[in-house]
């Protein structure tokens, strides 16, 4: 066993203050840092090629054919329950683009309904207008 610590008889703060150059530096700093903590995972997954192929995937279910990869959405049968949920989100997409403009949209009642709402945001938040 150590002998126990002396209690400090004074205390000395130390203060660093930055001038604005100095601060639109750091605020660079910290962009940076965090930009490659967003690009880092990113990158990884797009390396991937089986994650690449789910993507792929997901874009067909949604309308746009891949011809050269086959995927699950040019099985035929089988998946019509895929297959439904791009045409909920075909036919939701046509309902909001004729839902007029300044009007909010209505409740999402289909799977993908839910999808177009959550790729497709219309709400404002911190930053300002995500549409």
């Amino acid at each position: 066993m150590g002998m126990p610590k002396v209690k400090p008889d004074n205390v000395v703060r130390h203060e660093i203050v930055l001038g604005r150059a100095d601060r639109e530096l750091l605020a660079g700093a910290i962009a940076a840092y965090q930009v490659n903590r967003i690009s880092t995972p990113l990158v990884a997954l797009l390396s991937d090629v089986s994650a690449m192929y789910i993507v792929a995937t997901i874009v067909e279910l949604f309308g746009k054919d891949i011809e050269w990869l086959p995927t699950l959405a040019d099985v035929p049968e089988g998946l019509e329950w895929v297959a439904s949920y791009a045409a909920e989100y075909n036919a939701w997409r046509d309902q909001v683009k004729a839902t007029p403009e300044g009007e909010d949209r209505p409740k999402p009642t289909t799977v993908g309904a839910v999808w177009y709402n959550l790729m497709n945001p219309n709400w404002s938040g911190f930053f300002g207008n995500f549409v």
